[in-house]
């Protein structure tokens, strides 16, 4: 489930400047229009727990996934900036949906068969975002397809795929006495309406909010910094988001294991020092292997936190756990949405290397709350 959702939204990254030039838009009209997506992404996050507490979690995906492809194909036939917003903001909304049901499901797997899984989840997402990336670029960009064509091809072996995919959701392993006891006190104390934010979930909404930070204004401004503060070509600009990415989804796969190993709270410090240092040396850097270092270390940073985190939140209520995930996915997301802008402001007003300093104190602000989290 993982992989498909992150494999669509990766197949579009690459065709975002197709799209920019076949309606002639402007880069400031398309950074408006894009913000779209991210605000339905966050509308879909405040209002979608409650519904998800209704239907068996394996048809939202189901529904989901089919959706998420097929609001692409009205993506691509935009004929207007106002259609474009329209059409993204409707993924926006679809994607919130399957960001609290997959994250659900994923603890709910944990449970029953009581092994850590939420990190290779994750690690799943970013393999899939690289497979898009592939897709949208040199497979059919470059091959000369058309936006809509890709999406035309894309949606039914994504609808196929994740008819089958869902379908093995359906468990054969039953939970042991005392879950199940549990399970049904849950399902009885669940309730249709939004659980309200609790002292212990903010604290730990608080917790990954710097390491989403640092991983937003990287994917946006890490290329820009090579460029103009290390005066590197395109490639090795390209290099940079690449080492970084390639860090955090290794880290990702071997997540589980390595906090089964060392435990939770040691981890998401240590990872709170490695983006620290990370993002220090980033933007401190003088040259490109220091810069690259810095990137990699950043990746290892921000890596394991959040899906370590959406673990432990959705054991604060059980009763709750679609509200805690939705309230962990809005701070994460609004975070990551909201960075890469105030980092150009800053930039403008000082200079970027300023800018991504400032993202130092929110990651040490991971390290200093580890503590908080809720014990497997």
């Amino acid at each position: 489930m993982f992989f498909i959702q992150a494999a669509v939204l990766g197949s579009w990254l690459p065709r975002i400047a197709d799209v920019k030039t076949n309606l002639a838009l402007s880069e400031g009209v398309l950074g408006l229009v894009l913000l779209a997506l991210p605000a339905g992404t966050i509308t879909a996050l405040s209002i979608a727990s409650p519904i998800i507490k209704q239907y068996p979690i394996a048809r939202i995906l189901l529904i989901a996934l089919s959706a998420w492809v097929l609001a692409f194909i009205l993506v691509a036939a935009s004929s207007s900036a106002a259609t474009l917003a329209i059409a993204l903001a409707c993924c926006g909304l679809v994607v919130g949906v399957l960001e609290i049901a997959s994250n659900v499901e994923a603890d709910s797997i944990e449970r029953r068969i009581d092994k850590r899984i939420m990190s290779r989840c994750h690690g799943f997402w970013s393999l899939g975002a690289m497979f898009g990336a592939l897709l949208g670029g040199p497979v059919f960009g470059q091959q000369g397809v058309s936006v809509l064509n890709q999406f035309l091809i894309l949606a039914p072996l994504t609808v196929f795929i994740s008819f089958f995919a869902t379908r093995q959701l359906t468990f054969t392993t039953p939970l042991p006495v005392d879950k199940v006891t549990d399970a049904n006190k849950t399902d009885n104390a669940k309730s249709n309406t939004r659980f309200p934010l609790t002292g212990p979930v903010f604290i730990m909404c608080l917790i990954p909010m710097g390491i989403m930070a640092v991983e937003g204004s990287i994917m946006d401004w890490s290329a820009v910094f090579m460029r103009e503060q290390l005066h590197t070509d395109a490639r090795i600009a390209g290099y940079t988001f690449a080492v970084f990415a390639a860090i955090s989804a290794a880290m990702r796969l071997s997540g589980d294991w390595i906090a089964e190993r060392w435990g939770d709270v040691l981890v998401v410090r240590l990872s709170g020092v490695a983006a620290t240092l990370g993002i220090a040396l980033f933007a401190t850097a003088a040259n490109v292997p220091m810069a690259l270092l810095g990137a990699a270390l950043a990746g290892a940073g921000v890596a394991i936190v959040y899906p370590l985190t959406m673990s432990a939140v959705a054991r604060v209520n059980d009763a709750h756990r679609e509200d805690n995930v939705a309230y962990l996915s809005i701070a994460a997301f609004s975070v990551m949405m909201i960075s890469p802008p105030l980092i150009g402001g800053i930039a403008q007003l000082f200079s970027l290397r300023i800018g991504l300093l400032m993202l130092v104190p929110g990651a040490i602000l991971t390290f200093a709350l580890a503590g908080k989290l809720k014990a497997r």
